[in-house]
């Protein structure tokens, strides 16, 4: 382990090495048994194991999460000897991830009133109703572009005869 890793989980590399990740306790139980496991994957199959999960310490008060990478090395008969360790911190992207799913899930979610005669849209703006058509409305709330079309009901009672199907 190096000294960043040593500073960051709290443990020297004399003090780790041999040691399952339970018996490290720096994580909560259920998690280290999930890290754990991963170990043991990497050590049976041989091959690396990448992973995202919460850093086994807050830092800063801040809940951090690492992708950590679990690579085998191995010896000259091809026997897994130890398994290297890396972890980059990728909470800043964590935290883009979270702010995009809730962009998308607050774009259109909740109730929506529409005008049951022209299909307009409230959208309430500095406590006065505003009403939008539906495409205006929606284009607002989202990055929804839209394209006019007749459906062919539409176009019949519009032109008064069946589109062609050129």
């Amino acid at each position: 382990m190096n000294q960043l890793a040593e500073g960051f989980l709290g443990q020297r590399d004399a003090d780790v090495f041999g040691k399952t990740v339970e018996e490290l306790a720096i994580y909560p139980p259920a998690q280290a048994q999930r890290v754990q496991r991963r170990f043991e994957e990497c050590i049976r199959r041989g091959e690396q194991v990448r992973f995202e999960d919460p850093a086994p310490i807050d830092l800063e008060s801040e809940r951090r999460w690492i992708q950590a990478t679990m690579t085998p090395i191995l010896d000259a008969t091809g026997i897994v000897v130890r398994v290297m360790v890396t972890f980059v911190d990728v909470s800043d992207w964590k935290r883009a991830e979270e702010a995009l799913s809730d962009a998308l899930t607050k774009v259109l979610s909740g109730f929506v009133t529409i005008c049951a005669a022209c299909k307009k849209v409230r959208h309430d703006r500095h406590d006065r109703p505003n009403w939008l058509p539906v495409e205006e409305y929606v284009t607002k709330q989202s990055d929804v572009k839209f394209s006019h079309a007749m459906c062919p009901e539409c176009f019949t009672a519009w032109n008064g005869e069946a589109p062609t199907e050129d």
